[in-house]
């Protein structure tokens, strides 16, 4: 268990005053639930999309951001890091891909809110679109937690493709909220909207291509993220 998650489970239960758990939701009508799959499939096999409005995805394995300062690339199993911002011909770090960097900046964090959606069956369509309900463990939400929460999310659809995610979830746990001199602060909950995440330029991202290999300076890994040489000495960052 790494720190992070015995705090939370430590705090959890000498705070808790209760522990949430749900009925699974009823499932849908097979037929809103087969065309709900079709769409959120149809979403996962674009050749490629803009996810959140900071990061272009390429099928099967590539990643961009949008910015200009941290840029990230993501090819296969390689993670390509700009050092050099805003100079045109600048350098890059190139390190193994890590299931960390994954999920912030790979395939990994543009293809997981759509590959979970598709393991629901309990869905209701709302016109264009439909809201989709999860019972799932409070530890999977933050970890340390006991009980359960309920997940909602209300998908949005346009042209068969999914534009939006709204989730709120019910239950109560604990979440982080603040780090006071580099210690996480947590609190209670028992509602909590997350921020919309959408799906845009389906099909419209231009080719994902990796640095040239003489602005490229191979990196270590310092854990699951990379040694940086920067203004002569070694910083540890995933960005």
């Amino acid at each position: 268990m790494t720190v992070l998650a015995l705090v939370a489970l430590l705090f959890s239960v000498s705070t808790a005053e209760r522990i949430s758990t749900f009925a699974n939701p009823p499932a849908g009508n097979p037929a809103i639930v087969t065309i709900f799959r079709t769409v959120v499939q149809r979403t996962l096999d674009a050749p490629s999309f803009r996810y959140n409005q900071y990061l272009n995805y390429q099928a099967p394995d590539r990643t961009a951001t949008l910015r200009t300062l941290g840029s990230m690339k993501v090819i296969g199993k390689e993670a390509y890091i700009l050092l050099t911002p805003g100079v045109p011909t600048g350098k890059w770090g190139r390190g193994p891909l890590t299931p960390l960097v994954d999920s912030y900046y790979g395939p990994a964090m543009a293809l997981h809110g759509l590959r979970t959606l598709l393991t629901s069956n309990s869905v209701i369509r709302e016109g264009n679109n439909f809201v989709v309900k999860q019972v799932v463990s409070a530890d999977s939400v933050s970890p340390g937690n006991p009980g359960q929460v309920l997940v909602t999310y209300m998908v949005y659809v346009n042209d068969d493709y999914v534009t939006a995610i709204q989730t709120r979830l019910e239950g109560w746990w604990s979440i982080p909220y603040a780090r006071i001199n580099g210690i996480l602060r947590f609190r209670r909950v028992d509602t909590f909207t997350a921020s919309q995440v959408t799906y845009s330029s389906f099909g419209q991202i231009a080719p994902i291509t990796a640095p040239p290999a003489d602005r490229t300076l191979q990196l270590t890994l310092c854990g699951q993220v990379y040694h940086l040489p920067y203004l002569g000495r070694e910083v540890c960052s995933a960005f």
